[in-house]
């Protein structure tokens, strides 16, 4: 049950990924995600789309490979 008038968050339109990364680099973001107080989900949206605005960034320098 709902505790007073709030209602459950609507779901977010999103995919599932499974990946195997190395032990030491996930210990990092395991502490980076706490010390930011950031869910993983969030932070890994957060850090792949910086990283996905930098390389179409200098990608468009090149050339356009994204609509």
């Amino acid at each position: 049950m709902f505790k007073g008038n709030a209602m459950p968050r609507a779901r977010k339109d999103g995919k599932y990924i499974n990946l195997r990364i190395d032990r030491k680099l996930y210990e990092r973001f395991e502490k980076y995600c706490t010390v930011e107080a950031r869910t993983k989900t969030a932070a890994l949206e957060r850090m792949i789309s910086a990283y996905l605005e930098q390389y179409e960034k200098h990608s468009r320098e090149r050339r356009t490979i994204y609509d």
